[in-house]
């Protein structure tokens, strides 16, 4: 997104030459360099060494998220799912907790069961231009 300077001299808006980039701001400005600039977060987490945990806090946010917007669309209360599932309340709350990432994927699956689900997982290269 280009980042509009105005000149106090001339303020007046819409000068070609007034208009720069953020690259153009930053090799004008090397001193404001950042080397995470134009980089990924992705990239950023894997040299933090945190990339692997974070996706596994995601995707299991991302499951209960999606089990608990299923019970609502299809009117299950969370004692019902329990039952259904046949497991107790506590543990249908640790899996609908988007910050317990301690559940085992057998609780998933009963989950996506009671609610006419099939729980799908893959393995996936970590490198993608890797080919087999």
């Amino acid at each position: 997104m280009p980042l509009l300077i105005m000149k106090p001299e001339n303020a007046t808006a819409g000068r070609e030459d007034d208009v720069i980039s953020s690259q153009q701001r930053r090799s004008k400005h090397p001193s404001t360099s950042n080397i995470h600039i134009g980089s990924c977060l992705d990239d950023l987490l894997e040299a933090d060494g945190t990339l692997q945990e974070v996706q596994e806090v995601v995707a299991k946010r991302v499951l209960a998220e999606r089990i608990k917007q299923e019970m609502a669309a299809q009117k299950v209360s969370k004692s019902a799912m329990a039952n259904q599932m046949g497991t107790s309340r506590a543990s249908l709350d640790r899996l609908l907790d988007t910050n317990n990432t301690s559940v085992n994927l057998k609780t998933i699956a009963k989950a996506a069961r009671v609610l006419g689900k099939y729980l799908a997982i893959d393995l996936v290269d970590t490198d993608p231009t890797l080919v087999h």
